[in-house]
């Protein structure tokens, strides 16, 4: 049996990766780690807000991002534990992985074109990079076509605003 680490952020994408965990059933899963990274707030708006109200706001978004997946796993039989984080992702998630001494971390990936991943941060390629924990990468759902076509377009008219300027 197996403990598996899956950062879970609301999205369409960590909710594959915690649909792939419920596949397996109860039966090889020994529990599953829930781990839900929130950012560190930009100095400036820190001075203006108080710890506690940055500390609930964390609380309630990471509280949102976990229970759909907290459910979806405790009615499949699976145990589980959620946790919050603060800080960057991918170190985060390698910190996590480690100090919760998990046999696998299960992430979920979107699918996007070839430019898109070229031009994006990715939390998968930082993990592959930073990780000594081994990384499932869980496909999720097909990028929308706008969302194929509005990055290079986007790009292909700035370059022609560029040029425009000569």
């Amino acid at each position: 049996m197996k403990r598996i680490l899956i950062p879970v952020d609301g999205s369409p994408a960590s909710m594959e990766a915690v649909g792939a965990a419920a596949r397996e059933g109860p039966g090889s899963i020994e529990r599953v780690e829930l781990l839900n990274v929130q950012p560190h707030f930009d100095r400036y708006v820190a001075t203006f807000v108080s710890r506690a109200w940055r500390d609930g706001w964390r609380a309630e978004r990471a509280r949102q991002a976990l229970d759909p997946a907290r459910r979806r796993l405790e009615a499949c039989g699976i145990p589980c534990r959620a946790h919050m984080a603060v800080g960057r992702i991918a170190p985060e998630i390698v910190w996590a992985a480690r100090s919760l001494a998990v046999d696998e971390i299960v992430v979920g990936a979107r699918r996007r074109g070839a430019l898109a991943r070229l031009l994006a941060s990715s939390v998968t390629g930082r993990l592959l990079e930073l990780s000594e924990v081994p990384l499932r990468v869980v496909p999720g759902a097909r990028s929308r076509t706008l969302e194929r076509i509005a990055l290079p377009a986007g790009l292909g008219l700035a370059a022609l605003l560029l040029l425009a300027q000569d």
